[in-house]
Parts: structure tokens; C-alpha cells; sequence
């Protein structure tokens, strides 16, 4: 378990390297999972760790310059995606699996919480990808309405 204080928010971060469990309670005005970009190094390909830096960077919004945030987002939205066996995870919503055997039911949540994951990050990169044509259409109209040739 993690103690993080960020100023105008508290967090608690744990990881359970065993089980692959990662928890984040957070408590305060503002979204993030700061150790998670730490994790990052060590497990590149872990998909919940993946959404949860994901999750983390829409709430670090920099006024200044919300193109590149949008690209922040979009980047962090690739990852995840990439992270995904989408092969797998086809096949296995493919299958039905037996309410009594234990392992399945654990392999089917697993898949279940990996596909919410995946169709997240498709989200956040759509909304990125719409906010930053919009910046665009927004400066071109302004330049066009500012120095309009008569």
C-alpha cells in the first residue's frame, strides 16, 4: 500500500504483484494514479495498469495546450488497446462457459472487465480525437473571421 499526496488530493495505491490486482482509492477534487506511471516500466503490457494511467490523464488538463493533452490522451488510449489480445478475447466471449466450474467464471470476468477496459480506452481516444478536430475547425474559423479579406 502507497501513500501519495498530491496537493489537493490523497491517494492510496496498492498492487499486489501475485494477483495482478491493482486498487487506487482516491480521495479529493482530482483523478489520478501516480504510481502507476512507475508500474508502467516494470509491466508495459498489464492492461488494468494500462486503464488506470488511461483513466489518470483527462483529469491532468492543461489549459495552455489542449491539442497536446487531446494527443496525451489518445496515446494513452493506444496502449491500452494495444495491450489487448483482441483474438482471445473474441474467442472467448465465443465460447459459453459452465456456471458451476470456478476457473471459468474467473476467465470470463477476467474478459469481462478486459473488454470494458478496451471499449474505454475506444472512447477517451474518439472524444480526443473529436475534441482536437474541433480545436482545429475553432482556430480556422477564427483566423478566417480575424483577417477576413474585403
Amino acid at each position: 500500500m502507497y501513500f501519495v499526496n498530491q496537493g489537493s488530493y490523497i491517494e492510496f495505491v496498492s498492487f499486489n504483484v501475485v494477483s495482478g490486482a491493482l486498487t487506487s482509492d482516491i480521495y479529493g477534487s482530482h483523478v489520478a494514479c501516480t504510481l502507476c506511471f512507475s508500474f508502467q516500466s516494470e509491466y508495459p503490457k498489464y492492461t488494468p495498469l494500462l486503464a488506470k494511467i488511461l483513466e489518470a490523464v483527462p483529469s491532468r488538463n492543461n489549459d495552455k495546450d489542449k491539442i497536446s493533452h487531446e494527443k496525451e490522451v489518445i496515446d494513452a488510449a493506444n496502449e491500452v488497446v494495444d495491450s489487448v489480445d483482441r483474438d482471445e478475447l473474441a474467442k472467448n466471449f465465443t465460447l459459453r462457459s459452465d456456471p458451476d466450474d470456478e476457473e471459468a467464471e474467473k476467465i470470463k470476468k477476467k474478459m469481462e472487465t478486459t473488454r470494458d477496459q478496451l471499449a474505454e480506452a475506444l472512447y477517451q481516444k474518439g472524444l480526443a480525437l473529436a475534441e482536437i478536430e474541433s480545436l482545429q475547425v475553432g482556430i480556422v474559423n477564427f483566423f478566417r473571421s480575424t483577417f477576413m479579406v474585403i
